[in-house]
């Protein structure tokens, strides 16, 4: 009987822990700006992210240029296009994509931004981006907001989530292999 549910029990972390993970991953929002940011530029700013689940819909993405600096947006620079794009402030972009996409989709919000002539070297080298209000989005009723980070987004293999997941896999199996074991002489001498 022991065994019984303790091969229940595994089998079904096996089969809830992947989706569970996908879900605890995250689109992963990440801003690319060029490496290089001059006064008086007009640079291109990225920010990508991907859809983490099936369903995911109704997504919002809102950045903050540092003070001073204008924002220029246009849906055709994004991929997919966003169904609503504006300029907050003069130096917010806000983007909202307003259809269901399916795990895996790649998003790339495309804005510019024009760098006042006297900007400091400083706020050049380190700009304060702020994507505090970063990426909201829903998945099955549930709503997630993250943060966008500074930095591109790794490309192939598992993320960081997924091998969690897998070693913690791994790790329950062998504890059970290792009660069974145990477990199995004792009720043969008895």
């Amino acid at each position: 009987m022991r065994l019984g549910l303790i091969i229940t029990i595994l089998l079904a972390l096996l089969v809830a822990l992947p989706a569970g993970i996908v879900l605890a991953q995250g689109a992963n929002p990440a801003r690319i700006l060029p490496e290089v940011i001059n006064p008086g530029d007009t640079i291109e700013v990225k920010v990508t992210f991907t859809a983490p689940a099936d369903n995911f819909n109704a997504i919002g993405l809102s950045d903050t240029a540092p003070e001073g600096w204008k924002v220029t947006v246009d849906a055709a620079w994004c991929k997919p296009a966003p169904a609503y794009v504006r300029v907050v402030g003069g130096n917010t972009a806000e983007f909202i994509w307003a259809d269901i996409f399916d795990r895996g989709k790649k998003f790339e919000a495309v804005y510019k931004v024009t760098v006042p002539p006297d900007a400091s070297s400083a706020s050049l080298e380190n700009p304060a981006f702020n994507g505090t209000e970063g990426l909201e989005y829903y998945i099955g009723g549930n709503n997630y907001v993250e943060d966008i980070v500074a930095g591109g987004v790794e490309e192939g293999g598992p993320g960081k989530w997924w091998i969690i997941g897998i070693v913690v896999g791994i790790a329950v199996i062998v504890a059970v292999v290792l009660v069974v074991r145990r477990r199995k002489p004792a009720a043969s001498a008895g």
